[in-house]
């Protein structure tokens, strides 16, 4: 099994001031290394937050907790890995809107990891990590100061040894009002396992047990945003493609869950056996960017780039035997006007 996994950082901004105590989004996944350890049921646990720039330090350790219903619960002490922390945030986060305003607020990325050797077989492992408390003024949560946060992994290691899948995209942009997007939550699963997207409810922890967080009415885990009246939020479960129309501006907290599943050849059925969740919180812009708003372009002064004397197009020549071909462009694809499934593109 190979033991290199991709891992994507990303930072989050909000328009009002967050303390160090308030966590505004996070994720956390899990890789088996008995194989190169040669230690039964050992795993690497990696657990990423995000908090404001202008709060203070998180922390050089983190503790997650591994429990099941067949052993004791067991804290792993995650240590931060260095490149992450104060002063290490992500651009990017500004292609759809202008960062012009002086309220919006960097977000610094806090990365951590740590090993544990679970005791034995279960089917309901749960690698986890909770905080009080959120951060006010989010628009489809109820006393959301007073509200807890909560993600977790899960592993059914009866099923086999097993590495959850792992977010590689950056989990929050800022989106604005009036445009589609196509918001994908790209992941790696390295085990060959069937994956399966869902939006599910925010949590908190109460007492030993996570609990769902209400959202105020008119908004549910799979319409957490104010989507257009004539428009809906649809996610892919499959891709983890997320598109919707936002009609309003607001700061908006959901979740994202990857449940994976291995085919049994035994009970020729597909079985549960790991999980990685997300916890984020995104705004809405009351307007978009005029960058973002042009159509991508291509460099005509490239010599490999002209315009077709017939349609006015900008063409490319490719070779019949090419197996592909890559294009760059000088406009962020997931900020607005781009088919997901290629239909602006003509093959001639």
């Amino acid at each position: 099994m190979a033991n290199k996994l991709l891992f994507s950082f990303a930072l989050f901004f909000s328009v009002f001031t967050l303390k160090a105590s308030h966590n505004v989004g996070g994720d956390i996944q899990y890789r088996y290394i008995g194989d190169s350890t040669g230690t039964p049921h050992h795993y690497e646990v990696y657990l990423r937050l995000y908090a404001s720039a202008s709060g203070n330090d998180l922390g050089s350790t983190a503790d997650v907790v591994a429990s099941s219903s067949c052993y004791p619960d067991i804290t792993i002490t995650c240590v931060q890995i260095p490149g992450t922390g104060p002063g290490n945030g992500a651009p990017g986060m500004f292609d759809c809107v202008s960062p012009s305003s002086s309220t919006i607020s960097s977000f610094n990325i806090y990365a951590y990891k740590g090993t544990a050797v679970l005791p034995g077989l279960c089917a309901d492992f749960k690698f986890y990590w909770s905080l009080y408390a959120r951060p006010p003024g989010i628009t489809n949560m109820p006393l959301s100061s007073s509200r807890g946060f909560y993600i977790d992994a899960e592993l059914n290691n009866y099923a086999g040894n097993n590495s959850s899948p792992l977010f590689v995209n950056v989990p929050f942009r800022i989106f604005c009002v009036g445009n589609n997007f196509n918001w994908k939550h790209t992941s790696l699963e390295i085990d060959g396992d069937s994956v399966h997207y869902s939006l599910i409810s925010c949590r908190e922890l109460m007492g030993s047990s996570p609990v769902d967080i209400p959202f105020y009415p008119g908004y549910t885990a799979s319409q957490p945003i104010s989507i257009d009246t004539l428009g809906v939020l649809s996610l892919d479960t499959r891709t983890g493609n997320i598109n919707f129309k936002p009609s309003q501006q607001e700061i908006d907290a959901m979740s994202v869950l990857i449940e994976e599943y291995r085919y049994d050849s035994t009970f020729n059925s597909y079985v549960k056996i790991g999980s990685s969740s997300r916890d984020i919180m995104i705004q809405i812009a009351a307007v978009c960017s005029s960058t973002s708003q042009q159509s991508p372009s291509l460099d005509f002064t490239n010599p490999n780039i002209y315009q077709d004397s017939i349609t006015g197009f900008a063409t490319v020549n490719v070779n019949c035997n090419d197996t592909g071909f890559a294009l760059d462009f000088d406009t962020r694809l997931d900020c607005y006007s781009i088919a997901e499934d290629g239909s602006d593109f003509f093959l001639l």
